[in-house]
Parts: C-alpha cells; sequence; structure tokens
C-alpha cells in the first residue's frame, strides 16, 4: 500500500508540472484528492493492524493468566487436604 502511495505521489508530480504548465487547478486538485484519499487508507490500514496485533497479544496473555488462575485455585483445593 505504501508503494502505491508513493506511486501515486510520483504521478501527481507529474500532474503538477503538467498543471503548472497549462495553468491547471482542477488537475492540481484532482491530484491532491487522489493523495489525501490514499493516506487514508493507509492511515486505516495501520489502525486496522495496530488492533489486530494488540488483540493477539491480549490473546495470548489471556492464556496463561487462565493456566496460572486454575494452578492457583487448584493448589487452594488441596491445602486442606491430608498429605
Amino acid at each position: 500500500m505504501k508503494t502505491a502511495l508513493r506511486t501515486v505521489e510520483h504521478l501527481n508530480a507529474l500532474l503538477e508540472s503538467i498543471a503548472g504548465l497549462i495553468g491547471n487547478l482542477q488537475g492540481q486538485q484532482t491530484s491532491v484528492q487522489a493523495q489525501l484519499a490514499m493516506t487514508k487508507h493507509i492511515t486505516n490500514m495501520d489502525v486496522h493492524l495496530a488492533a489486530y496485533y494488540r488483540a493477539r497479544t491480549t490473546d495470548k496473555l489471556s492464556e496463561a493468566l487462565i493456566a496460572e488462575s486454575i494452578a492457583k485455585i487448584q493448589a487452594a483445593r488441596m491445602e486442606d487436604w491430608p498429605k
């Protein structure tokens, strides 16, 4: 996605050069809109990836917490039993 953004930026630079020669304000606006849309999509992807990794980490920590809790419960139950 970031490669696509770089490509769009290069295309925008080319369009801006052409628009500058022609004096086409609409062409410049179109290139800026395309760049902003691509930046929005990349930002959304970054947020989704961060949420995914956070959920994955929380899930892994939950497994360890459950195992430790079960061990402590079992130890507490066995305290009253004769040895």
